[in-house]
């Protein structure tokens, strides 16, 4: 039987998702076809034909960090708007009962904040997501935000993938020794290593929410994974599968042409060998509620109700920060499900950290942790 482009895909042969965008100001959110649909997710809007008149607005937070500012300026639009805001499982946000005649106006004040909602659905690379105590915990190696916004600024509103890739693309990277959560189930996470007396990262590819990442035997250093990546996200353009929807992920690339299969794809466009696997460093350590960092100071978990947070709860947290001259961030929970049973169960880790002798600033950071 002759293979045949899937719905999606023959929309996206029709209009590019980056051409449907240059008549954005013109939609007409009361009567959005299933094209409308499609294409709105790819920057952030999400609608279904039975829940017409409610919209829903993803904002992606690069590596969960978030300043003070565009917290409480997030927490404003929803107060104003009468929204309900939920932390989601990759470290980002979401804006729930948005009326249709007020989504324009939301999608371009948030974008306006300095974050960005492109790219949050569809088929395209979803929020990248480290660990939350990533550069500043006592067991990390190699802080990866600098390379997760490289990654970040490479993908997004870049016209050749907005919308383009044959299916989502869930990315995990980690500097840590030990993380607050497994980052195993993501497309791709590349794992804290030593190889030669030198950190780097061993790379793991075709996980998803059922299945755990298998070891690529590749080693990168920290200086090549912005390149792997930029190979990876061309060699899934160029090869992944655009048919049936249910088998095209990188999982099931990997069940059709076998994981050298797919290494080749990627060797292609990265232009060098690859370096086999080193050792991965992987602890396991015991996190509370406060937890000790590097500097000897601690972070505190604050938790959320269901990924609910309210506005009077954004604003207190934004106000700690701000006068402590601190930091917030968001982690996630992206378990490989192990069993049948369900687990609800949500929680923001909120850390503040103090230094005894009082010589350095406090930190707080807000993580969320997503099982399901």
């Amino acid at each position: 039987m002759e293979n045949k482009l899937n719905k999606r895909e023959r929309y996206k042969a029709q209009l590019k998702p980056i051409d449907y965008y240059k008549d954005f100001e013109n939609i007409d959110f009361e009567n959005l076809g299933e094209g409308d649909r499609y294409y709105l997710q790819d920057f952030g809007i999400f609608n279904t034909d039975f829940l017409e008149d409610e919209f829903t607005i993803r904002i992606r937070i690069p590596g969960g960090r978030i300043s003070a500012k565009q917290f409480a300026d997030v927490a404003k639009i929803v107060d104003e708007y009468n929204l309900t805001i939920i932390l989601t499982a990759r470290a980002g946000m979401q804006l729930h009962n948005i009326e249709a005649d007020n989504v324009l106006e939301i999608y371009k004040r948030i974008n306006a904040l300095g974050i960005s909602t492109w790219q949050s659905f569809g088929d395209n690379v979803r929020n990248i997501v480290t660990d939350p105590y990533d550069g500043c915990a006592e067991y990390s190696e190699i802080e990866v935000y600098p390379i997760i916004m490289q990654m970040h600024n490479y993908i997004i509103e870049n016209p050749r993938y907005v919308g383009m890739l044959p299916r989502r693309l869930s990315i995990g990277i980690s500097g840590n020794r030990s993380n607050v959560t497994s980052l195993f189930a993501n497309d791709i996470y590349f794992a804290l290593a030593k190889k030669d007396g030198v950190f780097g990262f061993n790379v793991y590819m075709g996980g998803k929410n059922t299945e755990v990442a298998q070891s690529a035997d590749i080693f990168l250093k920290e200086g090549e994974v912005f390149d792997f990546f930029k190979a990876l996200v061309e060699a899934f353009y160029l090869h992944g599968s655009r048919f049936s929807r249910s088998k095209t992920r990188i999982f099931h690339m990997i069940e059709e042409i076998g994981m050298d299969g797919l290494k080749a794809h990627i060797k292609s466009e990265y232009k060098r060998e690859f370096e086999s696997e080193g050792e991965l460093i992987l602890e396991k350590s015991n996190f509370s509620e406060f937890h000790k960092l590097k500097d000897g100071t601690f972070g505190f978990c604050y938790q959320t109700d269901f990924s609910r947070l309210s506005t009077n709860e954004i604003k207190s947290i934004a106000d700690f920060v701000t006068k402590n001259n601190a930091e917030i961030r968001f982690g996630s929970k992206y378990l490989h499900s192990i069993s049948k049973r369900a687990i609800n169960y949500t929680k923001i880790t909120c850390h503040k950290r103090y230094d005894s002798s009082m010589c350095r600033k406090p930190l707080s950071v807000c993580s969320l942790e997503h099982q399901r």
